[in-house]
């Protein structure tokens, strides 16, 4: 057990860190962080839950999860930081794309005026 335990909350500070990594590359332009980004980043949590449930106990039989369970933490934290900038650039293009629409709509009513006086 201590073994399936350790090896699970490694793979989910990995699992973390890619998610961590791909935030990273979408807020620099490089990549698009899509629901499927999202869908990876809820995984490892869930897969945690139980073990974060128990991690008073399984610190005091397992001294090298206390060390690995710290990297968690700070993983989420990371993790919360780049999901809130995605989202941060997400609700600026929302603002872009929509001040266009209103630029167009703007330019379509242009259009049909002039099209009247025609």
């Amino acid at each position: 057990m201590e073994h399936s335990v350790l090896r699970t909350v490694r793979e989910a500070n990995s699992k973390l860190q890619q998610i961590i990594g791909r935030a990273a590359d979408a807020l620099a332009g490089r990549r698009n962080f899509d629901v499927e980004d999202v869908r990876a980043a809820a995984e490892p949590v869930a897969e945690m839950a139980p073990i974060i449930s128990d991690a008073e106990r399984l610190r005091g039989e397992m001294p090298e999860l206390h060390s690995e369970l710290g990297t968690y933490a700070r993983n989420l934290g990371e993790m919360q930081t780049a999901l809130d900038r995605v989202r941060i650039v997400l609700l600026a293009r929302c603002a872009q794309v929509e001040a266009q629409r209103g630029h167009l709509e703007t330019l379509g009513l242009w259009a049909a005026a002039w099209r009247k006086t025609q």
